[in-house]
């Protein structure tokens, strides 16, 4: 099992030993990957989950509205899929509660060995601009090395806006430009810059910042997601 889910409660309520067993293991995967210092997006989803479950266990009968829906046809003239309620009764609802309350203590632990490992990643990394700043900063570059790998990636960046009744959210987007080797004269943050602006005649100087630590974790399960929140952190602290 690689990821624990909603509907692994709900689907495992008929035999209590074997919904232990799967929550188990789903437990034990999310370890493997701390220990790999492999962070995302196991460490988010763990959140997500422990905040649904005790949001159902909170909401008592909401927990019906949580129930997978099963696809049962389709509807050719309006091309839309059907789906059925997958309906439970009070018993099994109670045993999906049963369920949940053995496994949430054991999920929060879970989580709270992820958040150490999160702590000292986050300690142990920067982020700092490249040369001067121009006074548009929505979008531009980051730098991010990838040690295992003996590369640094140059990443493009754009910060987009959208608003909920109450809030408003942002929400940064990025797309790998090209790698360069990660030593070397012509790696250096201030030299990839130069040939940003040499090669970007339409942006004289671009909002650039360089992402650096001096540990060897994963890029894409870690640095690129880490990098993306300090960088947000940094364009609106």
């Amino acid at each position: 099992m690689r990821s624990l889910r909603l509907e692994t409660f709900i689907k495992n309520f008929k035999d209590y030993e074997s919904g232990q067993y799967r929550i188990l293991a789903g437990l034990k995967n999310a370890r493997n990957q701390f220990a790999h210092d492999r962070l995302y997006p196991t460490l988010a989803e763990l959140i997500s989950l422990y905040q649904n479950l005790t949001d159902i266990l909170r909401a008592g009968d909401d927990l019906r509205r949580e129930l997978p829906k099963r696809i049962v046809g389709l509807d050719l003239k309006s091309q839309r899929v059907l789906h059925e309620a997958f309906t439970m009764s009070r018993e099994e609802l109670n045993a999906v509660e049963e369920l949940t309350r053995w496994a949430l203590p054991k999920i929060r632990e879970t989580i709270e060995e992820g958040r150490t490992i999160y702590n000292f990643i986050e300690e142990h990394v920067a982020i700092e601009e490249v040369g001067l700043l121009p006074s548009y900063v929505d979008e531009g570059y980051l730098l991010v090395p990838d040690t295992q790998s003996g590369m640094i990636h140059l990443v493009g960046y754009e910060v987009s806006i959208f608003s909920s009744a109450d809030q408003k959210f942002r929400n940064l987007k990025t797309r790998r430009i090209k790698s360069l080797p990660l030593t070397g004269l012509d790696s250096t943050a201030w030299h990839i810059k130069q040939k940003l602006i040499n090669e970007l005649a339409d942006l004289p100087n671009p909002a650039t910042y360089a992402f650096t630590t001096e540990f060897d974790y994963p890029y894409t399960e870690t640095l690129l997601p880490m990098a993306k929140r300090k960088l947000l952190s940094k364009l609106y602290s």
